[in-house]
């Protein structure tokens, strides 16, 4: 529920700023937040995932050892982090070929000094995530959202003048990773976290070093992503500006939109984390589990899919007063699939202590995506970036899956998924047809919702029809739960 709502104040976010600011301010913003998460990757590293796995195996009353793991993965965060600023600033025209746009380097700068503050808050998030203590990991996440956006909205409105436009939003990204610092330093004193000298910081390096690999290349690749797109469009036919305002409405409108489920399918991952670390030797529950997490992507997959194929422009022209993205979402709709399903079987093997095999699979499905941008601008322009994520996502999902069966033999629910996606079938032609009538004499503002809001009705009574849900019976144990909960309280 938190994360929808903290993605959701995100995407609003860029709303704003793409009406505000335009598509090339945007695609400048986006340039400098890929080379930001380039060297965060680097700085942060995979310590707060086996930080949480590690404090998720310990004993509550282990506050001693969780403390020593805590000093650890600090030292090593912070310090790396401080290696990475200080490098870049004294090899700062070096780092310069990552902005092919050279009016994004003086934002980065701006933007840098939150690579220090990252590095200390993803720790003790990683804290509340070993702890299972949801809710104020969640909070802190939508804190931290809303704090930037209104900075932003203040900040780049201009009564700074200095800090106008692009610029406020760069200096806003800063000052509100430094308020998130601090508040996650005040909780973690709140509740009694403790202080200890560091201890097996060389194990947490070790353990920690192939998914930190993995996210120093996704973050180098989505660098790469933001170099080469402009300069292979450029090389098309378009001048720079033109090119840097393509790459500002996929990477800035289209793939928020794109990503917009795995919210739903990113939560299930963060909880399954701690959960499954926990669970290992627990065959039936893990593979109950994964036969779940598998349908409910399924399900979450085909509901987005249902409403972007046929009203990606009606959204795109709603929302950010802009055609061109919302072809783009409706040509790339299935790219939601692979996506969700690569993200929660990598989540499920990283638990499960498969670090190094995730790695080598996100190296192959990466050199498809390098390929496809590099190669094949020029036939299809922007929509490169589509097919090489669908190819790429495609590949290392099947090698995800591939790997999780053999580790655990669970269930694959055929029927249910093959159901789940057919019943998508004709609530998009439903929402194409109601969209259709209702724009015809009213505005987007009503016709979209209520075209989505009919497809999704249909949507939920197929699925209910065909048994791939049953959603009295959850009803019915939501209650129960909430009713034992209660008397629980009582007691």
């Amino acid at each position: 529920m938190f994360s929808v709502i903290t993605r959701a104040i995100a995407f609003l976010f860029k709303i704003y700023l793409s009406r505000k600011l335009g598509a090339e301010a945007v695609g400048l913003y986006q340039i400098c937040l890929s080379v930001f998460f380039t060297l965060a990757a680097f700085s942060c590293s995979g310590i707060p995932l086996i930080l949480s796995r590690r404090i998720a195996a310990l004993p509550s009353a282990d506050r001693k050892i969780s403390a020593s793991y805590i000093s650890a993965s600090l030292a090593v965060s912070v310090s790396t982090a401080l290696i990475t600023v200080g490098a870049f600033l004294l090899f700062r025209q070096s780092f310069s070929v990552l902005f092919k746009d050279e009016r994004a380097m003086p934002l980065f700068t701006i933007m840098l000094p939150a690579l220090v503050t990252s590095a200390v808050y993803c720790v003790f998030r990683a804290w509340l995530l070993g702890k299972r203590d949801y809710l104020t990991y969640s909070v802190t996440e939508l804190a931290e959202e809303v704090i930037r956006a209104l900075l932003s909205i203040f900040l780049a409105s201009g009564i700074i003048s200095s800090l106008a436009g692009a610029t406020g939003i760069a200096a806003a990204f800063t000052v509100s990773d430094v308020i998130c610092a601090v508040i996650l330093i005040a909780i973690y004193a709140k509740k009694k976290g403790g202080v200890a000298a560091p201890s097996s910081a060389g194990l947490l390096i070790k353990e920690s070093l192939p998914v930190t690999l993995m996210r120093l290349f996704s973050g180098l690749i989505t660098s790469l992503t933001a170099i080469v797109i402009p300069m292979r469009l450029v090389s098309a036919g378009m001048d720079i500006y033109q090119a840097t305002a393509e790459y500002g409405r996929v990477a800035g409108m289209a793939l928020p939109l794109l990503m917009a489920p795995t919210t739903l399918t990113g939560s299930l991952s963060v909880v399954l984390v701690p959960e499954i670390a926990d669970r290992a030797q627990k065959q039936h529950e893990l593979t109950a589990k994964i036969t779940s997490s598998l349908l409910f992507l399924t399900i979450i997959a085909s509901a987005f899919c249902m409403l972007y194929v046929p009203m990606g422009e009606s959204i795109t022209v709603l929302l950010f007063n802009d055609a061109p993205s919302g072809r783009f979402v409706s040509i790339a709709a299935v790219l939601i699939f692979p996506m969700g399903l690569n993200q929660l079987s990598a989540s499920m093997l990283n638990s499960l202590g498969m670090e190094k095999r995730t790695f080598f699979h996100y190296l192959a499905g990466a050199s498809l995506l390098l390929l496809s941008i590099v190669f094949t601008p020029k036939f299809i322009g922007i929509y490169s970036i589509a097919l090489g994520f669908i190819l790429s996502f495609t590949l290392t999902s099947i090698l995800n899956i591939r790997l999780l069966y053999k580790k655990c033999r669970f269930e694959i629910p055929a029927k249910k998924i093959a159901f789940s996606v057919l019943c998508a079938l004709p609530s998009a032609v439903f929402c194409r047809f109601l969209l259709g009538i209702v724009s015809a004499f009213a505005p987007d503002i009503i016709s979209v919702p209520f075209a989505a809001a009919g497809a999704i009705g249909m949507y939920v009574v197929f699925t209910q029809l065909t048994g791939v849900t049953d959603y009295k019976t959850a009803f019915v144990n939501l209650n129960a739960a909430r009713i034992l909960k209660r008397k629980a309280r009582m007691f």
